[in-house]
């Protein structure tokens, strides 16, 4: 019976990055869609606690290392065969070991078992390795995309700073709407309808900026286009480093909510052993302790 509680605990951990894989390279290398997040999210927390209550229970290391391997193989084979991207599992598995350590640890460092404790001081390994997984497999998709189409990345870029442009410079007139066509806008500005007038305006316009537009572009198509210029007169040979920034952002800010994870693990961790506990898949044993004294 022990066995199969034990065997039972590590295919529900196994299952569960299984599928936190599955969803996490939909999320990585096609769609960002909000739903796909929130299963991910669920699906991480699931893993992070089946696994913990694994190492708990398990203390056969082969059967813990099997179980490791079997996690890192479903991760090569769902994930793309590419260099960073198995980086990024090799850094995770040794993490893994890791974890297990660390749990075996604290679990003996305390007189009475807490699984709270135990938790809080050791997730925290395997949301590391999980965020530095997900950094490597976005610079891998990032330096793949930016090597085929770096223009795509220049022009997010430029959209992302169009907001800022009417503070940044005093050509443009106050409440300006950066939705309005370029026809519009020269024909407000110009305060007439006369096309010669609009059209000498617009000339003026363009070779101030530098850009060329033929009037159905909105100003905010136009002004993206000026900062991409500007981006790529800036960054001239420093291309190549694009990738590896944008990977360490997106790792940055991903670290900035992992607290939600963590408290999350523990909290939904408490609740499943509190439950698995009322219906006797755990137990709780006293046993007497030796203890060292001085004596006289």
């Amino acid at each position: 019976m022990k066995a199969a509680k034990i065997w039972a605990m590590g295919i529900l951990a196994g299952g569960s990055w299984i599928a936190d894989w599955f969803l996490l390279e939909k999320i990585i290398y096609h769609s960002q869609t909000l739903s796909l997040i929130l299963w991910q999210f669920a699906v991480t927390i699931l893993g992070i606690i089946f696994l913990t209550f694994f190492l708990l229970v398990n203390k056969n290391k082969i059967v813990s290392a099997v179980l490791n391997l079997v996690i890192f193989a479903a991760y090569i084979l769902i994930f793309p065969k590419e260099l960073y991207a198995i980086l990024g599992g090799i850094v995770f598995l040794g993490l893994l070991f890791l974890f297990e350590q660390r749990l075996g640890v604290e679990e003996k460092s305390r007189l009475n078992f807490s699984l709270r404790r135990v938790m809080s001081e050791s997730v925290t390994v395997t949301i590391y390795a999980l965020l530095l997984l997900v950094g490597f497999n976005v610079y891998n998709s990032i330096q793949a995309d930016f090597k085929t189409n770096p223009d795509a990345y220049y022009q997010k870029l430029g959209q992302a700073a169009v907001a800022t442009v009417p503070y940044l410079t005093k050509a443009l007139p106050g409440h300006v709407d950066m939705n309005q066509t370029f026809d519009q806008f020269a024909s407000t500005q110009a305060g007439t309808d006369n096309p010669s007038v609009i059209d000498q305006y617009k000339q003026q316009f363009l070779n101030q900026f530098a850009v060329k537009a033929s009037g159905n572009e909105t100003l905010s198509d136009i002004f993206a286009q000026v900062a991409v210029d500007k981006i790529k007169q800036s960054v001239g040979g420093y291309e190549r480093y694009f990738p590896f920034l944008f990977a360490i952002s997106v790792t940055a800010l991903l670290w900035t909510f992992a607290f939600l994870v963590r408290w999350a693990s523990m909290i939904f961790g408490l609740i499943i052993y509190r439950i698995l506990l009322a219906v006797g898949f755990f137990k709780i044993e006293k046993v007497q302790v030796e203890v060292e004294k001085l004596m006289v």
